[in-house]
């Protein structure tokens, strides 16, 4: 250090640079928060109820003023100005107090909260259904050139859209009803989430030391990798139980959902559920020709299980074997924290403008990582077109959770450049062209791990996951779309469904994919029920078409680099201001072309191909290690007896207050060496102020050391 200053000032500072250092690593230990912070949208329940009370006792009042004067151009930019502040506000209430619940779907606050937000959601639409029928009485081309005004630019597109929605769009007093309807639109799926969350339980189950309890995940479930056929079922059984006990629950709430569905459908005039879904996302013939395309290559799936059938030596394969595993018996302990790291660096190919927004969003605080007692199991991205984007996750330290974590980071990085892009009616994006967004950072984190591999194990087991991301991103969900679609062409026909019928209906879809190498066991029958975005009408294929246009994406990523980047985050920007289509053609991807599946296809069938020659290679068909990973009896056994131990000691350690002499005494020096500090940040504080009373010369002597440091700017004001 230099001479300049004295050497008690010397000291002073280097002992307050280390308790700045100390105090910074604490910090930077809180880089990347684990829980989100919703008071960013709400601050209190008062400024809740606030806004609650604005919206229902002076904005919404105010908007029914406007009641049949909107042919007066001025009268139309006063209403649509208050109408976007009244669809803001409504958007904000619902998100934050839905997740609120979700983070304690137990809370009956949050539901009273939920409520009171879905009370003035449906007020809002109430009041203004007068809107559209008001300027439904413009002409098309009047709409087209209101659209053109400088005015009225925040809603071109919501003018343009009329236009196509002309048809569907009612009466005054039909579109009021309709929208005094929403307030009981979310009901079926409320009383699935409550029912399936909160109010299911596991039933009794016997274990191997012959004891019979509730079933435990944390260990029955190691039944699922049991070497015995038997075992497996029963576990299998067991978990499904809660579905099958309530089933005709289920089922009714289901049905439920699909009749809300159909007249809705119907009251606008649409010719199915699946054109009313999708309207303005993608045409019911694309929806139709994913399911036509993947039924003729269900041979692919047959393919797959044909090669986990030899891997594993069964004989046959069971529908409760899906999910054992057959080449690497490598297990991914992944961090949150280093998920991170690993996901900042695959994500690279997509520009540093990108990688420098996301790093700023993982520090934000807006992100809930961690399963909780009764936190909704549901993960996701959402957030309010004037509040933060926010993410869900139910982070487990494992490459699953790793994965799910570049996925949500896909999409909450899609809203937040749409966001900061577009007008309000131009942020809701479609699912299918969102889940492209997600689907394309899973495959660059694959390929990234992938490439990182140091040894044939790991390189396997990212083989393996790389396979088993397009089988259940593609085939998996294309099923679940195929199960849906027949559903509701039966129900829309006129035929009853009923718990029996919708179980077999999922079994013959089922068979259509596998075929004849799959023994579909009892309780597969039910597995329908524990897919929530059943209850997201005619979703479920957007995963399916995503991932094909990611894998386009990410090819034109590898082949054309940094001119790439730009177009993609020219899509990541322009949100819902164009159709999925065009958004696709921009991205150099056409959906009508037959190449759209045939590259996934053939990708796919390399990906097989590579790891059946690699199993055959390793001599799995012949040695059959994979067998080696399941448990036998003996082991179950001693692994209940080592988790009852663990238990025991648990219980008996919270329960022990004795105070452990050295915890005392470790403590006592904890507070000493804090003090400690304290004291000497205080001191060095003093006497550098009593330094700078007593020195006329301390600001020449300053800059002279910063100089000597390299750190003097002679333009400093400080100077």
């Amino acid at each position: 250090m230099s001479t300049f200053l004295p050497k008690y000032i010397q000291k002073s500072i280097v002992l307050t640079i280390s308790i700045l250092l100390i105090f910074n690593t604490f910090s930077f230990a809180a880089d990347y928060p684990t829980e989100w912070d919703l008071t960013k949208i709400f601050a209190s329940e008062s400024e809740f109820n606030d806004s609650v009370e604005n919206l229902n006792k002076k904005i919404i009042p105010e908007l029914e003023k406007f009641k049949g004067h909107l042919a007066d151009a001025g009268q139309l930019e006063d209403c649509l100005s208050l109408y976007l502040e009244a669809s803001i506000m409504s958007d904000k209430l619902y998100i934050y107090a839905s997740m609120l619940q979700d983070t304690d779907t137990t809370n009956s606050n949050y539901q009273e909260y939920f409520s009171t937000a879905m009370d003035a959601y449906a007020n809002l639409e109430e009041v203004v259904a007068y809107v559209k029928p008001e300027l439904m009485t413009y002409s098309d081309n009047d709409l087209i050139q209101l659209a053109k005004l400088k005015q009225f630019e925040p809603f071109k597109n919501y003018f343009l859209s009329l236009v196509d929605a002309r048809p569907y769009i009612l009466a005054e007093e039909a579109e009021s009803i309709l929208a005094y309807a929403t307030e009981f639109s979310e009901m079926p799926k409320e009383i699935y989430d409550q029912l399936t969350i909160s109010d299911v339980h596991y039933d009794e189950f016997l274990n191997p030391l012959g004891e019979t309890r509730l079933f435990d995940f944390d260990i029955d479930t190691i039944y699922f990798y049991s070497d015995q056929l038997e075992d497996r079922l029963k576990a299998n059984d067991a978990y499904m139980k809660p579905y099958s006990m309530h089933a005709n629950t289920i089922a009714s709430v289901f049905i439920a959902e699909v009749q809300k569905n159909i007249f809705l459908s119907k009251s606008r005039g649409y010719d199915s559920v699946l054109e009313y879904a999708t309207s303005g996302i993608i045409e019911p013939d694309q929806y139709r020709n994913l399911i036509k395309t993947a039924r003729a290559n269900a041979t692919l799936i047959q393919q797959f299980n044909h090669i986990k059938q030899k891997s594993l030596g069964y004989e046959a394969l069971h529908s409760s074997d899906f999910h054992l595993p057959y080449a690497s018996s490598y297990y991914a302990e992944v961090s949150y924290e280093d998920g991170i790291q690993e996901v900042l660096e695959a994500l690279s190919p997509l520009g540093e403008s990108y990688i420098e927004g996301l790093n700023q969003f993982l520090q934000s605080g807006n992100i809930d990582v961690y399963p909780g007692d009764f936190k909704t199991n549901s993960q996701y991205t959402w957030g309010a077109y004037d509040a933060p984007i926010y993410v869900l996750l139910n982070y487990t330290d494992d490459f699953s959770s790793e994965s799910t974590l570049a996925h949500e980071l896909g999409h909450a990085m899609h809203q937040l450049y749409t966001t900061e892009n577009q007008t309000y009616f131009d942020t809701s994006v479609g699912s299918f062209p969102s889940e492209a967004t997600s689907t394309l950072n899973e495959l660059l984190l694959l390929e990234s791990l992938k490439n990182k591999a140091d040894d044939d194990e790991l390189k396997l087991f990212y083989l393996e996951k790389e396979i088993e991301l397009y089988y259940e991103t593609f085939f998996m969900q294309t099923i679940l779309a195929d199960f849906e679609m027949r559903v509701y062409d039966e129900a829309e026909m006129g035929n009853p469904l009923s718990l029996d019928k919708l179980n077999a209906l999922w079994l013959e879809t089922s068979k259509d994919y596998y075929g004849d190498r799959v023994i579909l066991d009892d309780a597969y029958q039910y597995q329908w029920m524990q897919i929530p975005h059943m209850y997201q009408t005619f979703y479920v294929y957007s995963y399916a078409m995503s991932i094909a246009a990611s894998t386009a994406i990410k090819d034109h990523l590898t082949s054309e680099g940094d001119a790439y980047q730009k177009v993609y985050l020219d899509f990541l920007k322009s949100g819902a201001s164009s159709s999925p289509t065009e958004q696709m053609a921009n991205l150099k991807i056409d959906l009508n072309s037959p190449e759209f599946y045939t590259t996934l296809f053939a990708h796919f069938e390399s990906l097989l191909e590579e790891m059946d020659q690699t199993l055959e290679a390793l001599k799995y068909y012949d040695t059959h290690p994979a067998l080696d990973y399941l448990y036998t009896p003996d082991e179950i056994k001693r692994a209940y007896k080592d988790y009852d131990a663990l238990k025991t000691e648990s219980t008996a350690s919270s329960g022990d207050t004795r105070e452990d002499p050295d915890d005392a005494l470790y403590e006592a020096l904890g507070y000493g060496l804090l003090l400690f500090m304290l004291f000497i940040f205080i001191y060095s504080i003093v006497i550098t102020i009593l330094y700078v009373s007593k020195s006329k010369k301390l600001k020449q002597l300053e800059r002279e050391y910063l100089h000597a440091s390299k750190r003097y700017d002679p333009f400093d004001d400080r100077f």
